[in-house]
């Protein structure tokens, strides 16, 4: 990135002179790579399969690929700065039918499209429920799924610390390059996931709201304003009105966002498979400001 760019994209993202950043936000791309064979994320039989997917499945390669190819093609012409993945990479696939090995195999081929799709431009990634194994089971501590995600993610992460910060829980922070003022919390919402049998009598896995509020309190001394991203939403699924977190969790998440909603600027998640804007109420039932 040239002297001049640099410096633009510094303005935009500290919205300077009446500007504001661009990012790409992408989730949930499912990547289902029985899709062409025994079609393993299917709901229903599918004899004729579209080559960029179907009603009933999980996404194709070719569907996948189109997707990074497209923000790459527009990443340039519209002066995107950084983006955001915020998990689920792999498909809804029965853990009898897929091991370890294989969804950090599909998160590696991902990591890699992206990379060099989109060259200079830093990816804040998060992992899915999907993406462990067994489904739905995010560990508390140093795992395997941590410490090789993380080896793949660290150019994007940069900072070792961080590095070994999502190793030991699968969660990490960043200050956004060329923006002095903007930090990226990359969460591991899955911790608080209702499917998660591991986390349900934990009062604070993996230390996570600990560090997060810990961030959130430097960042309010240093003038710094956050997004906050994850996979697992706190807010219900929009249709049905299903929770996604446990209620303790729940409660204390929300606790801290609120807490932090004057540094706080955004906060994005996956999951839902569907646009979603939901409001974050105080204990007066007013709407936060943020």
């Amino acid at each position: 990135m040239k002297k001049r760019e640099r410096g633009e994209a510094k303005k935009r993202i500290n919205g300077e002179g009446g500007g504001g950043g661009r990012f790409w936000h992408v989730t949930d791309f499912h990547y289902d790579n029985t899709y062409f064979t025994s079609q393993l994320s299917c709901n229903d039989d599918v004899p004729s399969p579209g080559p960029y997917g179907d009603y009933w499945c999980d996404s194709p390669w070719r569907l996948v690929q189109s997707t990074v190819d497209f923000m790459a093609d527009k990443t340039k012409e519209l002066g995107v700065d950084f983006a955001i993945w915020t998990g689920d990479t792999v498909a809804h696939i029965s853990d009898d039918d897929t091991t370890l090995s294989e969804n950090i195999a599909i998160l590696r081929k991902v990591t890699e499209l992206l990379e060099n799709a989109l060259p200079g431009i830093p990816v804040y990634a998060s992992l899915g429920n999907h993406d462990f194994y067994p489904s739905d089971q995010a560990e508390t501590n140093v795992s395997e799924i941590y410490t090789k995600v993380g080896d793949m993610w660290k150019d994007w992460i940069k900072s070792q610390s961080m590095v070994e910060r999502f190793e030991d829980g699968g969660f990490y922070s960043v200050l956004v390059p060329n923006a002095t003022s903007l930090r990226v919390l990359a969460l591991n919402t899955n911790l608080y996931f209702t499917s998660n049998d591991l986390t349900a009598a934990v009062a604070d896995p993996a230390g996570q709201f600990a560090w997060m509020e810990q961030q959130l309190q430097n960042a309010r001394a240093t003038n710094e304003k956050v997004m906050v991203t994850g996979h697992v939403p706190a807010a219900p699924l929009t249709r049905g009105l299903v929770n996604w977190f446990y209620p303790a969790h729940k409660t204390r998440f929300v606790d801290i966002l609120t807490s932090y909603h004057d540094v706080i600027v955004a906060t994005h998640f996956g999951h839902d498979h569907q646009d979603g804007f939901k409001l974050i109420q105080n204990t007066d039932g007013n709407n936060m400001d943020r």
